[in-house]
């Protein structure tokens, strides 16, 4: 299950990059119907957190439509956001009391009852023995403690949540990506004879290891690249070569341009 500000989406994984789409939002991702409910209730954006805050401080006594077809895995909630928003106008109009954890908690039970019940349904349907709840979405304690409770009343069935830290960090799910595409060999990089710019990383390993390096960008160089050495070790023999030491930023030299004192690496 993905929940963000701009997912909403069940997907079957097979395996690492090997997904089918079960269903998807017609409309609003579920994050972004938290940030604008959460407006109207006059919470700070990103409202995701304030509306999950408040949810256990009231009770469900209001009613809001949404969209719960049992007939496929999407979801919408359009519907909803509309239902707040005209019930928090109506409660203007009659000059009547809007209580905001009420409603935070009717709201915060429709909505995370519609993803728990179209998961359950793909776990049964697909015999799933799995189930990885993703995106920053997740990090909603309602969310975690009532998909928790249903999937405790199902054999077999394990639940994985991310830690909260690492619900919104982007970066850590990208690598995350990036490593298991590198395991599967989706991504190779073929370096052509004709591309602007290469780059070239130089790893530990002394002096031999430099020297593999300058040769690889030399003979790059030769055929017409462009090139770039990258080192990251203010202290390694590559970037005193290169004459550009600096302890606090990386070492970055167009290999064209370099002076150093084997000049037939240039040649």
């Amino acid at each position: 299950l993905v929940v963000s500000g701009g997912h909403t989406e069940l997907v079957l994984m097979k395996d690492h990059y090997e997904f089918e789409v079960l269903g998807q939002t017609l409309d609003d991702a579920v994050g972004e119907a938290y940030d604008k409910v959460g407006r109207v209730m006059n919470f700070n954006y990103p409202a995701g957190k304030p509306v999950d805050d408040a949810a256990p401080l009231g009770k469900h006594t209001y009613t809001l439509p949404i969209y719960e077809s049992k007939d496929d895995y999407n979801f919408s909630f359009s519907g909803i956001k509309s239902g707040v928003l005209n019930l928090v106008n109506k409660c203007k109009m009659k000059n009547e009391e809007i209580r905001i954890n009420d409603l935070a908690c009717t709201f915060q039970d429709t909505v995370v009852g519609v993803l728990v019940n179209k998961t359950i349904k793909a776990v049964k349907d697909f015999n799933i023995k799995h189930v990885i709840v993703a995106g920053g979405v997740a990090a909603n304690r309602g969310l975690r403690e009532h998909m928790k409770e249903a999937i405790d009343k199902m054999e077999g069935v394990k639940l994985t949540f991310p830690s909260f830290k690492y619900c919104t960090d982007n970066a850590v799910m990208i690598a995350v990506s990036g490593y298991f595409k590198y395991k599967l060999n989706k991504y190779k990089r073929r370096i052509t004879m004709k591309e602007r710019t290469i780059a070239i990383v130089n790893q530990k390993g002394g002096v031999a290891k430099t020297t593999t390096t300058l040769n690889l960008g030399a003979e790059l160089a030769k055929a017409g690249n462009k090139v770039l050495l990258v080192d990251f070790d203010p202290q390694s023999s590559l970037t005193i070569a290169l004459g550009q030491f600096d302890e606090n930023i990386p070492s970055i030299a167009d290999l064209m341009q370099l002076e150093i004192e084997d000049r037939d690496l240039l040649n």
